[in-house]
């Protein structure tokens, strides 16, 4: 939850007349709606448009304690649709955790999905797919299809539409030995019959050594055939027909022969625009070329540098088709900042030379890993998660660049998920009406759940509640929120619980005072040692809303707490602060990740309330301490905290 300042209050009562006139209710939620949260674990999530403004949605879930993808779809008012927390594509397989990526799902233009997975059902890993339709349903038997069950490996399934309904699947795969790789393809119809031989064409059977870097990436070709691109010492790329035959040179066109972590999107015309990195010098550069509809490249023998870095480290690449001929492609660098650049048809970088930097201005070394959607009028929205103020706890943000290379949503983007728990691992999909939705890993409950949200196109998520937050001021609580410029004319009721009884009453006197959008509710008839919840409710004549309730909130001793040393990571000092309920001894020392004790930073009574110590990154001995992460501890009476530090030098 995030503090709502800069207040200037004006006292008001009974009637709110908002400004336009929208439905009052909103089915999104602040930061997200939970689309598994079952208190399993769950990871990986993917996501695809379902062609009616919504999304589908899959994950990896350990639920029954063996990894199993799983389903749900989501409709553009954040309705979720299919059974709670999901729909299994398989009645019991066992998903190959081990190999990275582990399923991919396409949209299958008629409200449902086509997944295909990594299944280890066989003794080894084989290639599945499962189509769902729109209500749910497995269409394809309760195990789903096999798409290659030869007896080596396949690992890492790319998946792309065939346009016919049905869907092309290209894997890394080890036939022959065992310890090498090729890349094979398969298209399946609208009834999950294989349309190519039986277990796949060959894409390309010059075998790589090791098959994390010969995985591949594919496009549709815009025919009912395919693109594919792999890295093996080098870029290359093939083209399959409908037919399963490839058109272009035996084992691939050669796109590049220095670089990997390669991404491919369709030119629109039966090409394929590709982005790659290359390193060296301890830095890397971002290119691309185009290959026409016979594999000829387009821009150059080497391609067009679009963007470079200055480290030897770079995030994963994204890039799409802009509609036009050309692409947008994504990168991040190692210090944590995303650039976005577009290249024309004719292969000219449009955006700002070096590419347009998304850095958060309230810290710009914190983005990490950025996916793309299309606007729909030739531009881009960007998803990624990120950290500010030095915690470890990530966020997700978005952000749009309109055709000409205007970034539309004001610095650092739009906040989709803030809480202080850690978001990450976001992906996204265009809604079709120029915003998007976006899914992630989210840890809000303590264990690795799925949320998603939606941004429309002006950079608003569309719900009633904008914000919440309430606090304790001495002997007062104070409950704050903003709503979105909806338009109604709306009453609020607040509500009260004490923890001890559990149930809600209405207040009956109540005064709230406004700014714009905001509101604020001060309860000054509260009693010292008791702790309060409340929620706010909004009505509008027709229908009565509940926009949120507040966490328990105790009026007098405050609890035991330990903060987050400020800065982290640090050198040479940093802070840590700490709350004591009253005048108490308490003890904060750094200990090692072994449990080796560093130094005592405080042994002493203190008061009550907040305390802050200070660490200069040294040991007991006075003499400076090594890079590394560190714990720190509080020990009050029986009661011991332990949080995380990072030094660095």
């Amino acid at each position: 939850m995030k503090k709502v300042s800069s207040w200037s209050f004006v006292m008001i009562a009974g009637l709110l007349i908002l400004a336009d006139a929208s439905a009052l209710r909103a089915d999104w939620q602040l930061n997200g709606i939970p689309v598994c949260a079952d208190g399993g674990y769950q990871e990986g999530a993917q996501i695809t448009g379902d062609g009616v403004g919504g999304a589908i949605i899959a994950w990896v879930d350990y639920r029954d304690g063996r990894p199993e993808v799983y389903t749900q779809r989501v409709n553009d008012t954040g309705n979720v649709l299919w059974a709670t927390d999901g729909v299994a594509v398989s009645s019991g397989d066992s998903v190959s955790a081990w190999f990275s990526p582990v399923f991919g799902l396409i949209s299958d233009g008629q409200g449902g999905v086509i997944v295909a997975w990594i299944g280890h059902r066989n003794g080894n890993p084989d290639i599945f797919a499962q189509r769902i339709d729109g209500d749910g349903n497995p269409l394809w038997g309760t195990d789903g299809v096999s798409v290659c069950k030869d007896d080596s490996a396949q690992t890492q399934p790319r998946i792309v539409s065939d346009a016919n309904g049905g869907a092309i699947i290209a894997w890394t795969d080890r036939r022959g030995d065992g310890n090498e790789s090729g890349i094979y393809a398969q298209r399946i119809d609208a009834d999950g019959a294989p349309i190519w031989v039986m277990d796949g064409v060959a894409v390309c059977s010059v075998a790589g050594d090791y098959s994390y870097w010969v995985r591949p990436e594919v496009a549709s070709d815009g025919a009912g055939g395919a693109i594919v691109i792999w890295q093996w010492e080098g870029v290359y790329a093939q083209r399959i027909d409908e037919s399963g035959v490839a058109q272009w040179s035996l084992d691939g066109v050669l796109t590049s022969a220095t670089g990997g972590s390669s991404k491919l999107a369709s030119d629109d015309t039966g090409g394929a625009i590709i982005a790659w990195l290359i390193w060296g010098d301890f830095e890397f550069d971002v290119y691309t070329q185009r290959l026409d509809g016979d594999g000829v490249a387009q821009w150059g023998p080497s391609g067009v540098m679009i963007g470079a870095g200055e480290s030897d480290s770079a995030q994963p690449l994204d890039v799409m088709s802009d509609g036009q001929g050309g692409a947008v492609a994504a990168w991040g660098d190692f210090s944590a900042q995303i650039y976005v650049q577009r290249v024309g048809e004719d292969g000219n970088t449009i955006w700002t030379p070096g590419g347009i930097n998304l850095r958060n201005p309230a810290d710009p070394h914190s983005q990490w890993e950025p996916k793309l959607a299309p606007d729909g009028t030739g531009g881009v929205i960007v998803s990624w998660f990120e950290y500010i103020g030095g915690s470890y706890n990530h966020d997700i943000y978005v952000q749009r660049i309109d055709e000409g290379g205007d970034v539309k949503w004001g610095e650092g983007g739009v906040e989709m998920c803030v809480l202080p728990s850690d978001q990450r691992d976001s992906r996204i999909c265009a809604d079709g009406t120029g915003g998007a939705i976006v899914v992630w890993g989210d840890e809000r409950s303590g264990n690795a759940d799925v949320y998603a949200m939606r941004v429309n196109s002006v950079g608003r998520v569309p719900t009633l509640l904008r914000d919440f937050f309430a606090e304790v001021i001495e002997n007062t609580i104070s409950v704050k929120w903003t709503l979105s410029d909806i338009d109604r004319d709306a009453r609020f009721i607040v509500l009260r619980t004490e923890t001890r009884s559990g149930r809600y009453a209405e207040l009956q006197t109540v005064e709230i005072t406004r700014q714009d959008f905001s509101f604020e509710f001060v309860d000054e008839d509260c009693e010292l040692g008791m702790t309060y919840r409340y929620r706010v409710d909004v009505e509008d004549g027709v229908e009565r809303l509940t926009l949120f309730e507040t966490g328990p909130l105790s009026v007098g001793k405050p609890a035991v707490a330990l903060r987050q040393n400020v800065p982290n990571p640090f050198n040479p000092t940093t802070s840590i602060s700490f709350v004591l309920p009253e005048r108490t001894r308490a003890v904060l020392a750094i200990y090692d990740v072994e449990g080796r004790h560093v130094r005592t930073v405080v042994d002493e009574v203190l008061n009550g309330g907040v305390n802050e110590a200070t660490w200069d990154g040294r040991d007991a001995q006075g003499s400076r301490v090594s890079s590394g992460v560190y714990l720190y501890r509080l020990e009050v009476g029986k009661q011991t905290i332990t949080k995380k530090l990072t030094i660095l030098k």
